[in-house]
C-alpha cells in the first residue's frame, strides 16, 4: 500500500473515530493516542517498525467489530496498510 494510501485511511479513521458517539471514553482516547503514535511513526523516513502498535490496532479491532463495524473497518484497513509496510 503507496504511503499515500495509508495517510489517507489513517485520516478516514480519525473521522470515524470522531462521528462515532457511543464508543466509550476509555477506548477512544487509546484510539487517539495509537493514531497519534502511528503518525509519528510514518513521518520517520523509513519509517519504523514498533510490533506494539500493530497489536494494539488489532486488540481495537476486535474489540470494536461487533458494536461499531464502520470504525473496525478502517482499523483492519489500516492494520493491513502497515502490514504492507512491513511495520
Amino acid at each position: 500500500m503507496p504511503m499515500e494510501e495509508l495517510n489517507r485511511n489513517l485520516q478516514e479513521l480519525h473521522r470515524r473515530l470522531e462521528g462515532t458517539v457511543s464508543i466509550d471514553p476509555a477506548t477512544r482516547e487509546s484510539l487517539k493516542e495509537l493514531l497519534k503514535d502511528i503518525e509519528r511513526l510514518l513521518e520517520t523516513s523509513p519509517p519504523a517498525k514498533p510490533s506494539s502498535v500493530v497489536a494494539e490496532l488489532e486488540s481495537h479491532f476486535l474489540q470494536l467489530s461487533e458494536e461499531h463495524p464502520a470504525l473496525a473497518a478502517g482499523i483492519r484497513q489500516l492494520v493491513d496498510g502497515l502490514n504492507s509496510l512491513g511495520i
